[in-house]
């Protein structure tokens, strides 16, 4: 995990990557459910950082269903 961020009674687990392909970006959803399996929480963030020249600027959420 990244960054944990502890807020009253809620926590909140954000995993960071670096651009690097759809094969590193599915790693890093794949490790953000195992931080949150661990934690026992239903929501966390992945971040993303692309400093390619050409990219696409863009925000949006992606629901992930979590197979135990």
């Amino acid at each position: 995990m990244d960054v944990v961020i502890i807020f009253g009674d809620e926590k909140f687990i954000v995993e960071l990557k670096i651009w690097d392909g759809k094969r590193l970006e599915e790693k890093g959803r794949q490790q953000l459910g195992e931080y949150l399996d661990i934690q026992k929480l239903d929501t966390g963030y992945l971040i993303i950082f692309n400093f390619n020249k050409n990219k696409k600027y863009g925000a949006g959420w992606v629901k992930l269903s979590v197979v135990a």
